[in-house]
């Protein structure tokens, strides 16, 4: 009897806690009402005797682990590019599962495993065909990761967010990761694909950005040569773009 008396007026506190939260005007005073709700029940040790606590705590709190997917696309730069080779552009695409740490209703921690591709593009580049011809071409190079990131977000309202923190990548599939050349000539179109092995087998970027409910605006910086040190290329690889999270 004295636990359901227990149990009944902690379910009265919550029903008139969550009345009150509903007559406020401003959502983070909703959270702290029913924050408090949930601690002192803790402290009072009659939470965990209520059917589905650990979801009505973590609701209340914030203080859960979720799993999401993002998608993303962007543009990308290269500087301190050292070659004579003229740089024509890039894009940056990416997939990337999810894992968030919530710490309270405005921290969060972003964590997970990713692929993203890098896609290079370079004009008026010279290259000899099979048969010794010399062409001025245009190249484009693909560099593949596998990718982690730890990133920190804070929430400044209900829809709006901003983060920061760094990705971490490791080159793969090297073989494939070539040049591929394209010229014209006598009005048909060519093709040939050289192999390139000299993308640096690490990457490390840091990220900042701002997040509109599901959308975020990010731009990215590689601290890291995007090319080893013996290659004759050398740049940082500098990316801005969009991504879309669920």
């Amino acid at each position: 009897m004295k636990k359901f008396i227990t149990i009944l007026s902690l379910f009265t506190c919550i029903f008139f806690g969550i009345h009150d939260i509903n007559a406020q005007s401003k959502g983070s005073k909703k959270e702290k009402i029913l924050t408090d709700i949930v601690e002192k029940a803790d402290k009072w040790g009659v939470g965990e005797k209520i059917p589905g606590w650990g979801l009505i705590k973590a609701k209340a709190t914030g203080k859960k682990t979720l799993m999401g997917l993002s998608l993303g696309y962007g543009n990308l730069g290269l500087t301190d590019f050292n070659d004579d080779i003229s740089f024509d552009g890039g894009t940056q695409w990416s997939i990337r599962l999810k894992i968030i740490f919530y710490q309270n209703h405005h921290f969060s921690i972003h964590t997970g495993i990713g692929y993203e591709s890098n896609i290079f593009n370079f004009k008026d580049v010279s290259f000899s065909d099979n048969n010794g011809s010399a062409f001025s071409t245009d190249e484009k190079m693909v560099a593949r990761y596998f990718t982690v990131p730890l990133q920190f977000k804070y929430k400044l309202s209900k829809s709006l967010s901003v983060h920061a923190g760094f990705i971490g990548g490791l080159n793969f599939n090297t073989s494939h990761t070539g040049e591929k050349f394209l010229w014209g000539k006598d009005d048909i179109d060519y093709t040939a694909r050289k192999e390139f092995k000299n993308f640096n087998p690490v990457k490390f970027d840091i990220q900042a950005g701002l997040t509109l409910y599901h959308v975020t605006f990010y731009l990215k910086y590689g601290l890291l040569d995007s090319f080893e040190s013996d290659s004759n290329l050398s740049a940082h690889a500098m990316s801005w773009g969009i991504s879309l999270g669920i």
